[in-house]
């Protein structure tokens, strides 16, 4: 599909079920929606007639962050960090089988994180494809207000509200691709320069 207008992509990737989320984001049309789907579904839709040209894609590659950082609970069966734990009465650490879970959890994310990052390279070249690691994506936004007033302030209207973080973390990843687009474009050599003999 050929677009006329700066469409830019943000995936947040999960092996879990109903995890594997994408934003489009027309800025064209100063428009966004989301797409919840697996592995195997974007794969084959971002090599179909059905995916957008897009001018940049980001993927949130926690491959590239080789760490478990939940090593504790609350009460409530919550994962924390154990900065988190400190603050959360009754918070316990994980037992050494919900640490081996935990990990494999995380191994499994990080595998279909760097699957993503390939496949998004493959079919739109390494020019258009960011990634970034869980540490450079920042903060999570899990007030859904808080998030509202930064939707906005990109000038975006939603098709509907983000419903889980997994969305949040989505469109995150849209605004990056956004930002480092405009970064690769502002710095890249210009190819074309010829010196006078």
């Amino acid at each position: 599909m050929t677009n006329t207008t700066p469409i830019y992509v943000g995936v947040d990737p999960a092996f879990r079920k109903s995890g594997f989320c994408v934003c489009l984001l027309d800025m064209g049309a100063k428009t966004g929606k989301f797409i919840t789907m697996d592995y195997d579904a974007y794969r084959d839709w971002i090599n179909s007639p059905h995916s957008p040209d897009i001018t940049g894609a980001c993927i949130e590659n926690s491959a590239m962050q080789n760490k478990l950082f939940y090593t504790h609970k609350s009460p409530t069966g919550a994962l924390l960090t154990p900065a988190q734990a400190k603050f959360v009465p009754g918070a316990k650490a994980l037992s050494k089988g919900e640490l081996a879970s935990a990990a494999m959890q995380v191994g499994k994310n990080q595998a279909i994180s760097e699957m993503t990052y390939r496949a998004t390279v493959l079919r739109y070249g390494e020019a258009k494809v960011f990634q970034v690691s869980p540490l450079e994506k920042g903060t999570k936004i899990t007030d859904p207000r808080y998030f509202a007033a930064y939707v906005q302030s990109f000038g975006v209207t939603l098709e509907r509200e983000a419903g889980s973080q997994d969305e949040r973390d989505a469109f995150k990843m849209a605004v990056t691709a956004i930002e480092k687009a405009k970064v690769r474009v502002r710095y890249q050599p210009n190819i074309h320069y010829n010196p006078a003999p």
